[in-house]
């Protein structure tokens, strides 16, 4: 929402005809009343059409300042669940579950290296595992730290 809300609220309607509709960063338009009029009308829509939907915020609705009643009623029937940021642990972790749910082996301490030269971001992460997992098949090798080095310039 953060990137859109210059935009016209309108450009919500039609989007509950897809399976899934995920809006991030809500709390940037609270308080707007065009676009909370718009999330509320998009919210009942999308309830009609079965469709799910999938919000992120800074915080709880309880605690935004949501202005407009029928909206924040909609936002507080929600389940809400808060998301943590992973340690470097647990990124090191999600690199090689998600390295053995595609067959290939990658050591912890290839994924320590991947982590300490890389953005650490996940979706940075998981788009070099899925390039180093290319490159291994290509060029059937392990995912070893050389192997790592020499496929990432690092």
């Amino acid at each position: 929402m953060n990137e859109i809300r210059n935009f016209d609220p309108a450009m919500l309607e039609g989007v509950e005809g897809v399976d899934l509709v995920c809006i991030d960063h809500i709390e940037s338009v609270v308080g707007e009343p065009e676009w909370e009029e718009a999330l509320f009308h998009l919210f009942n829509r999308v309830l009609q059409q079965q469709t799910a939907l999938l919000l992120g915020a800074a915080q709880p609705p309880r605690g935004m300042a949501v202005q407009l009643p029928d909206l924040l009623t909609r936002l507080a029937s929600c389940a809400v669940f808060q998301v943590k940021t992973l340690s470097d642990e647990g990124k090191v972790r999600l690199l090689c579950d998600r390295a053995d749910e595609k067959g290939v082996e990658l050591p912890v301490e290839s994924a320590q290296y991947i982590l300490n030269r890389s953005e650490r971001s996940i979706g940075r992460l998981l788009e070099i595992l899925d390039r180093l997992d290319q490159s291994s098949l290509s060029a059937g090798r392990k995912l070893t730290i050389p192997f790592i080095k020499e496929t990432m310039r690092w």
